[in-house]
């Protein structure tokens, strides 16, 4: 923590130094946040440098001026390994060294640990490790396809959907893999879920009418609605971080490409539109970005857009897929 404070506190005094206007704010967990570019939706105050000794220690603990770190897939050694790229300095860090494939990374709420599946023991399972690739555990304890964790926003319970009674349904467990429940029991044939900010509901694929749509229900399984309703297929939901917005891929116009909508399936806009297959989006901390692979140059990559779909950008110069941006604004150490 004093390397930290050390850090930040010289970082924020040589912009204070350098003329730029450096603003204190709290996010929507209570911690304070130092920045020259607060979020919109957040009441800021001039910071003083006078403070900065006392309440620096009650921020996130990272650099605030990065953009934050992201994880993805990539088979550039042969096989499917996660990696994790700092969004300021793209030189990828290998997190995963195994002969099998490790799939669907998904972040804690904390930014200190990755859930993800992988098939290295046999049958595809749920583990977690920490961000540099250490303390791995394997939470599936009966495995059954057991694939796409996602974390509840308070990082007690991870959710998951597996098919280990036929067809994949919609299990929750504790964060260490204690207590696992069935939530679903529709043959919905579940993928790519996504836990709400909020922790009320979890959006999911299924094909259960016959191609896939994106679904919410309550995490008790209750209330399911179909958000898409469209005769063409929808992928890889992922919420924006006030639980306000929806970023899907849907080919309903002939191509695969990037659409929001209103947390009730409402208000749909288009974001890219290009020949390549796009997918796999996600909201970056300040919600002001989203990043998604994309078959532009020939294999996948990972790109970014401003969340109006404008200003697209390549991060990786090798083969990425499957994104998933830190809800930690920084990097976390």
């Amino acid at each position: 923590m004093l390397k930290r404070l050390i850090i930040v506190t010289i970082l924020l005094l040589a912009v204070a130094t350098a003329g730029a206007v450096i603003y204190k704010w709290v996010d929507e967990k209570g911690a304070i946040n130092y920045s020259t570019n607060p979020p919109a939706d957040r009441k800021a105050e001039v910071f003083s440098n006078k403070e900065t000794k006392s309440s620096v220690e009650y921020s996130t603990g990272a650099n605030s001026s990065k953009q934050g770190q992201i994880v993805f897939e990539s088979n550039e050694d042969g096989n499917r390994e996660i990696y994790l790229i700092d969004v300021d300095d793209p030189n990828p860090k290998r997190l995963t060294n195994n002969i099998a494939n490790d799939l669907w990374p998904s972040w804690s709420p904390d930014g200190k640990r990755i859930a993800f599946a992988s098939d290295r023991d046999g049958s595809m399972g749920i583990y977690v490790m920490d961000i540099d690739g250490t303390n791995l555990m394997n939470l599936s304890a009966k495995p059954k396809n057991d694939a796409f964790p996602t974390w509840s926003p308070d990082a007690r319970k991870i959710a998951f959907a597996s098919k280990r009674t036929g067809i994949s349904e919609i299990f929750i467990m504790d964060a260490n893999g204690f207590n696992i429940e069935q939530v679903t029991h529709n043959s919905i044939d579940a993928s790519d879920l996504a836990w709400s900010p909020d922790g009320q509901s979890i959006i999911f694929v299924s094909d259960k009418a016959g191609n896939s749509q994106i679904y919410k229900m309550q995490v008790d399984g209750s209330a399911m609605t179909n958000l898409t309703d469209n005769k063409l297929g929808n992928w890889d939901p992922a919420w924006s971080r006030d639980g306000k917005n929806i970023a899907f891929v849907s080919d309903r116009e002939g191509n695969f490409d990037i659409y929001i909508m209103d947390a009730d399936g409402y208000n749909l806009k288009k974001l890219t539109n290009d020949s390549a297959a796009d997918a796999s989006p996600t909201w970056s901390p300040d919600g002001r970005k989203i990043a998604f692979s994309s078959n532009k140059d020939g294999n996948s990559q990972i790109y970014l857009m401003d969340s109006d779909g404008s200003n697209v950008e390549k991060l990786t110069r090798n083969c990425g897929r499957g994104p998933a941006w830190s809800p930690i604004k920084g990097v976390v150490e």
